[in-house]
This record gives C-alpha cells, structure tokens and sequence, in this order.
C-alpha cells in the first residue's frame, strides 16, 4: 500500500493499493503540489517490499533532488540519473560535481538509429512521406533495414549520398538534418539495452530538461524510444514465461510477468500526450497505458493541464489524484472522471479544496472517493517557488 496522506475529515492514513499494474492521474493547477505529489508516490514506491522499478520521466529538471533529504542536510534516496546525450555538455562542471557529493549516479543513455522506422525518421524531421525529402529519408532507412541490423548515422548519410533517385539538392537537404542530428551526441548503434540497467534499488530519473521541447523534439523521441523498448522488452519475457497460462477450475489464468514490475511516471505529461494532436511517444505510451497490465506495467501521468491531456488516454486511468483546478477546460476534463460511487461530481469535491497539498483521490480499484492532506515529502522538493 502506498499511504497518500491522511484523510481532511477522520485524519485516518489515505492509502492506494500498488500491488498490481495501475495507471494513475496527478492533476493540479501550477502550485497545488502536482509535483510534489508525483514525489510522494515515488518515495512510497521506493519502500515497498517487494519494490518495483520506478523510471521518472522529467521535462523540468526537479527530481535528482531526491537524492537529499527534505531539509536539504543530508541523503535522500539513491538517485541515477539518466542522461539523453553527452552529460558533460548537458551540465556544468559545478553541478557534475554536486551531483557526485550528493552519491547521483549520472549514467549517459543513447538511441539506437535502427530502432525508428522510416515513417519515426520522417516524422521527426518533420518531413511528408509525400514529398521527395521524405521520400528519400524513409528510402535510405528502409535500404539499411533490410540489409543491416543496426546501422549508424554515418551509413544512414552513406544510404543517402548514394541513392540514384534522389536529387542533389534533396540529398544535401538530408545529410544537413543528419549532421545536426550527429552533433547532438544521442544515436549509437552499440546503444546498452536500458531494461538491463532499470533495478529496483535505485531512483531512476530521465532527465529531458535538458533536451528541445516541441511535438518532434527531442525529448518526444527519446520517451518513444525507451517507452517502445521497454514495452517490448516486457511484453517478450511475459510471453516466453512457462507456462503462459494455467487452468484453475476449468478457467486459464495468466500468471505474472517474470520481471520486477515497472512504474514509469511522467510529469506534465500533456507534453507528451497530447488532446487533438499527435507526438512522436504518443503511440507509445497510449500503447502501455492500454496493454502494460499483464507485463506489470504501471504508469503515473501528471499534469497541470489535464484539459491537454488525450483523453482516451485520461479515461483509462483507474485512479486520479486531483488537486486544486480553476481553468474551466482542465475542470471539466477531470469531471469526465467522475464516478456513481461518488455521490457528487468531482467538481464539487474539488470546490472544497483549501490550499496546496489538499487534494481528492478517486481510487476505482476500492470505489471509494477522499479528501486528502498529502504527506511531507521525506525527500527535497526541487519544484519550489524560490
């Protein structure tokens, strides 16, 4: 069980049950305590016994701070902070070296360029399959996928330079996106498999704050990438487990995932997931939010703006935390989550929220509704206001 807090009303411990696969909201206005909730259920994650791996994806660059604790005098949790590019350009000296006094293990992570397809090739450059840039760009990588089992940048320039059918111009146009894409020291065709790195003894933070923000960014791909390798990488040992399947009382079972299970949680996740529009880790995380269940895998999305959120996405959330919301589209979009066994809209419940750190959970795996009072962090919070 994971204890929220305690409940506004009988001051008993608010608790979630964690013992299987959930996918799980964190909602709120800028300065409700959204973040600092998402901290709380990554320490309560942490000590559970046995513990899951817990992977946070973060856009902003506030969760390392975990490896303190909260008065900021000492250590906090193991914290591994993973790294998308060359860490020592992506922070300064000063900072490498806080992170060291404070035992951060700063592990840098590369993409394999064989993992995108043709069409992710395109779509990150922003490129129509329609046009000739396009055309040559999925071309090259569909020549070296079907000869090569991993490639690298230089044989996707080589596959490029040498296409007879495509224009000088269109050729020049390419080998300038991969030049860019070079420099940013992120593709590695002997790229380590991350599942074999995720254990649960240590915090594992995705730092993608350091990476451009936009639908094609960089911080998109990189979630896309890990997401749809961890995805497959679990869902591949959940089919090989033996047996599959057994029968109790005439009835197949599915037996659990052999692999630790996994919680991936995402702050501001409409980001990544976005209502009406489409990202590179869209399909993705649409993916495990729907079928990570059997693989044991979990899923924490939070969000400031969950009126942005996709909301097939939102819909398959079986709890939401809900802090203080005033944007009438965020309003209504949590609302949609209402349930019968509330008594009330969420709407109204959220009208009776006070200040930052109060909030209302609405756990469909006990049907039942709380207002809570979440707990002091254990760990420091690097989302403050200064």
């Amino acid at each position: 069980m994971l204890t929220l807090g305690h409940d506004l009303k009988t001051h008993q411990p608010v608790t979630l049950d964690a013992s299987r696969a959930r996918v799980l909201c964190v909602c709120g206005k800028r300065g409700s305590g959204k973040s600092y909730t998402l901290g709380v259920l990554a320490e309560e994650l942490f000590q559970q016994q046995p513990a899951p791996c817990v992977l946070i994806v973060d856009p902003v660059g506030i969760f390392w701070t975990m490896a303190q604790s909260a008065d900021a005098s000492g250590h906090g949790l193991p914290v591994q902070l993973l790294v998308p590019g060359e860490p020592t350009t992506a922070y300064p000296p000063p900072l490498l070296e806080h992170f060291q006094r404070l035992g951060i293990t700063v592990e840098r992570i590369t993409l394999r360029p064989s993992d995108l397809s043709p069409d992710a090739w395109c779509e990150f450059f922003a490129l129509s399959v329609n046009e000739p840039l396009g055309i040559a760009m999925a071309r090259a990588v569909q020549s070296l996928t079907d000869v090569v089992t991993g490639f690298d940048l230089g044989d996707l320039e080589d596959a490029v330079q040498h296409d007879p059918l495509a224009q000088d111009r269109t050729k020049e146009a390419l080998l300038n996106r991969l030049s860019m894409a070079k420099s940013w020291k992120l593709f590695d065709a002997q790229s380590a498999d991350l599942t074999q790195r995720l254990t649960p003894d240590r915090l594992f933070v995705l730092d993608c704050s350091i990476l451009d923000y936009g639908t094609h960014g960089l911080r998109s791909l990189v979630l896309a990438m890990v997401a749809r390798n961890l995805f497959t990488a679990y869902h591949a040992a959940r089919q090989q487990a033996l047996p599959p399947k057994i029968l109790v009382g005439g009835q197949a079972v599915v037996t659990d995932s052999p692999r630790t299970p996994l919680w991936l949680l995402i702050d501001e996740a409409h980001q990544f997931i976005p209502q009406g529009s489409s990202t590179l880790a869209k399909d993705a995380l649409i993916r495990w939010v729907k079928e990570g269940r059997q693989p044991g895998l979990s899923c924490i999305l939070a969000s400031q703006q969950p009126g942005s959120l996709d909301q097939d996405v939102l819909s398959q959330c079986d709890a939401l935390i809900a802090h203080k919301l005033t944007n009438l589209e965020d309003l209504q979009a949590a609302n949609r989550l209402s349930q019968a066994y509330m008594g009330s809209e969420l709407k109204v419940y959220l009208r009776h929220l006070k200040g930052p750190g109060q909030a209302v959970l609405v756990d469909d795996a006990r049907e039942r509704v709380a207002m809570l009072q979440v707990r002091l962090r254990l760990t420091r919070h690097g989302g403050g206001e200064l």
